[in-house]
């Protein structure tokens, strides 16, 4: 996305030959995951379908393994999400009897998470809303990292951390607010995954380890699962995101975090926010006067740091990594993620 905003914004006044696209094939496809399926240090693509299908294809989405057929109803529209590292060893989560699963190719299921189902309509309504593989642990063993979310039934929330090639848990930290994308990085040089994550403040009652969905946060855990330090950034309605800010680990590594929300409760604006990843304290914070729809980062063609906000007032920024307005451009309708 990135990539073909940015021509737009740096040279918007030009005029373009319109550009004709004949399409090969269609498919729908609920979730795409970049793959090392055989070692080769080069991904291939691994594609999961509405039609309870998972196929492999290379870089030229030429299919480069069998077509796997999975039980009917073990997707989840929406709420399945797939990883892997080798062909012996993929794995996609999914929902049965109100309980979250990983699911081997080779047939061989893990169990994440039960679900909790407080509230109409039946079923538990929650899901994973990530799943990462790392060394997070530095034990030459993968884990797989897995955000659980629950959406009105409240319980459970949290990041689970699986043994990849057993699905054995190894440890649980749960949440008040829902979890959002996790991103694993040594922070403090030992060599060890911290793991970093948003959360969003649905406001129906949950708490946990001293957090409550009232409040949106920014957490950091250790690779023991051991709260390094959390961060409350907005009240309930207030959807928050979180990424490295630095590709290259500094000295002292930065966090940008986001908002993405509704006027709910006299809300009038959603912000950005730079934090030490350290300490999780925050350094600087800004605001346009909108709600976020989505927000990037990526690089100007000199290498620094560009941040890229899409607001609900049909407006996109570009922000330097101070959180500074470089520019802005209208747009007719709003720009979605």
């Amino acid at each position: 996305v990135a990539l073909l905003i940015l021509p737009f914004l740096f040279a918007c006044s030009r005029r373009f030959p319109s550009v004709v696209i004949n399409t090969l094939w269609e498919r729908d496809i609920s979730y795409l995951a970049p793959v090392d399926l055989d070692g080769d240090s080069t991904d291939e693509l691994l594609a999961a379908g509405f039609d309870h299908v998972v196929d492999r294809f290379n870089q030229d989405l030429r299919s480069v393994g069998p077509t796997q057929y999975l039980q009917k109803g073990t997707l989840q529209p929406g709420g399945n999400r797939v990883g892997g590292r080798d062909s012996a060893h993929l794995w996609l989560t999914f929902k049965r009897h109100d309980s979250l699963y990983l699911r081997a190719l080779s047939g061989r299921t893990a169990l994440v998470a039960v679900g909790k189902d407080s509230l109409p309509p039946v079923g538990w309504d929650g899901y994973a809303g990530a799943l990462v593989v790392a060394d997070i642990d530095d034990d030459t063993k993968l884990e797989a990292v897995v955000s659980v979310v629950s959406a009105m039934d409240a319980r459970p929330r949290g990041v689970y951390v699986l043994d990849w090639h057993t699905g054995v848990l190894k440890w649980k930290y749960e949440t008040g607010p829902a979890v959002w994308s996790v991103f694993p990085r040594d922070v403090d040089g030992d060599g060890r995954d911290e793991l970093l994550f948003g959360s969003a403040a649905y406001g129906n009652s949950n708490v946990a380890n001293g957090t409550t969905d009232e409040s949106s946060y920014v957490f950091l855990l250790g690779a023991d699962g051991r709260l390094r330090w959390r961060t409350t950034i907005g009240g309930y309605s207030s959807g928050l995101l979180a990424a490295w800010l630095d590709d290259s680990l500094r000295i002292a590594p930065r966090v940008l975090a986001w908002e993405v929300g509704n006027p709910i409760r006299g809300r009038t604006c959603d912000s950005l926010f730079i934090l030490d990843g350290l300490t999780g304290l925050t350094s600087r914070r800004a605001s346009f006067g909108v709600y976020t729809n989505c927000a990037t980062l990526t690089d100007d063609p000199s290498g620094k740091i560009r941040i890229l906000v899409a607001g609900s007032d049909k407006t996109l920024r570009l922000l330097d990594e101070e959180l500074r307005l470089i520019r802005e451009v209208r747009f007719a309708s709003e720009v979605k993620q």
